[in-house]
């Protein structure tokens, strides 16, 4: 095995999970029920996959569908996380949107498991049973250094995964039980609302479609670097809206410890 392959997987695995689950440890992490809402993050998200793959292999199986999957894969990833995102929030409200922390610790268990599944498992497998990955080892002969693009993939779609999360949060919120209302502080740009609330759906899936078709079209068209810049520039746009947004519009008039201290 190359030494160069092992340095730069096992970095890749930390770029990939490590600050996802550093920040829900340090921020969120001492209260168990928080990490119910990750792991729920993290269940919804494989029903999402596990229920769109027939839909998709029908479709990959199909000679003229077939012509239009690479539209096709993420329009139904849109559909089918965002779906999932509201059968979440809305079904299990009391174990991951009744504070902020829960409604966090879910889009960040959401976008975490996704990195383990899909990269720190396989980056894994291929740096322990190297035998069996030797098509992909001769591949990155001289420039193993692209397995940290895998990681950087993984860290910057976790930050899109958490702030779609709160983007669906915010469309369904006023129509769960026990969620307190808010009104915005300010009025901008960031906090004028589409009317009715659900849109925010409507948005959710527009986005997440976006986000994975054009990465897909400058992955085949443009290469890695451009296709990370892109995916930068998108979630850093993408990452100042939501956090303006909840800066402005809070999740919640009153965390509990803001209660608390009130009553006190």
């Amino acid at each position: 095995m190359n030494l160069l392959i092992v340095i730069y997987g096992i970095i890749s695995i930390a770029i990939g999970i490590g600050p996802a689950i550093g920040m829900a440890i340090w921020l969120f992490g001492k209260t168990t029920a928080n990490w119910g809402s990750w792991a729920l993050g993290g269940i919804f998200w494989y029903l999402a996959l596990l229920s769109r793959l027939p839909l998709l292999g029908l479709i990959a199986s199909n000679p003229l569908l077939s012509q239009f999957y690479l539209i096709l894969a993420p329009l139904f990833a849109g559909i089918f996380e965002t779906a999932f995102r509201v059968l979440l929030i809305v079904l299990l409200p009391k174990y991951t949107a009744n504070t902020k922390d829960k409604v966090i610790m879910a889009g960040l268990g959401w976008g975490t498991i996704e990195a383990i599944m899909l990269h720190s498992i396989q980056i894994a497998a291929i740096l322990i049973f190297p035998s069996q990955f030797e098509e992909i080892i001769a591949l990155l002969e001289n420039m193993e250094w692209v397995i940290l693009f895998g990681g950087y993939e993984r860290l910057i779609t976790q930050i899109f995964h958490l702030m779609v999360m709160i983007l669906v949060f915010y469309g369904v919120k006023n129509n769960l039980r026990g969620i307190e209302p808010s009104e915005p502080l300010v009025k901008n740009f960031f906090t004028r609302d589409p009317n009715p609330k659900w849109i925010w759906a409507s948005i959710a899936v527009i986005i997440h479609f976006l986000y994975d078709y054009i990465i897909i079209l400058l992955l085949y068209t443009m290469g890695l670097i451009i296709l990370y810049m892109f995916a930068t520039v998108f979630v850093g746009l993408l990452t100042s809206y939501t956090t303006n947004r909840m800066k402005y519009y809070p999740l919640f008039l009153l965390e509990p410890t803001e209660k608390k201290k009130l009553k006190v």
